[in-house]
């Protein structure tokens, strides 16, 4: 069953997430419904592949996701360097970039992965939209997101 609408991010598992915002109909997991509830309408992610959940203004979390289908076009690059390229990795990945790169955003992000989705909920949309922005620029550059990977803390990413 999943969960209402007006309930946290943090508390749903993230395949009910995958499931609530796919809804079984095949959508590109970058594409995201402009209004969660109307089928009929979809818009691009300016973060695509990860989708950034903002669609709910009353919400009081929001979430940013990666799924399994896009994570394996990257996949090969973690597994260059001994690192999992699955929902796990790519949490370790974005805790070490937020440790080092961005302190401040530390203690506004909740990761909550599973291995086949990337999960970090937070209540503050800003916290969510600048990892988005970090890890989007990785996820399409692949020497970038190789040098992120050979530079992450293995207590977060290990290899």
């Amino acid at each position: 069953m999943l969960a209402a609408p007006h309930a946290r991010m943090r508390h749903i598992r993230p395949s009910a997430v995958v499931e609530r915002r796919c809804g079984g109909e095949g959508l590109c997991p970058s594409t995201v419904r402009a209004d969660p509830y109307d089928h009929s309408v979809t818009t691009q992610s300016p973060l695509a592949p990860f989708v950034l959940d903002e669609a709910d203004a009353t919400q009081t979390s929001h979430c940013l996701m990666l799924f399994e289908g896009d994570m394996e076009q990257v996949e090969a690059v973690f597994e260059e360097h001994d690192a999992e390229g699955n929902g796990h990795g790519w949490e370790g990945l974005a805790e070490s970039l937020v440790h080092t790169q961005m302190p401040e955003l530390a203690d506004r992000l909740d990761f909550g992965s599973e291995s086949g989705t990337f999960v970090v909920t937070s209540d503050d949309i800003t916290a969510l939209r600048q990892l988005g922005d970090v890890l989007h620029g990785a996820f399409h550059d692949r020497e970038l997101l190789a040098r992120h990977i050979q530079g992450a803390d293995p207590l977060f990413l290990p290899r």
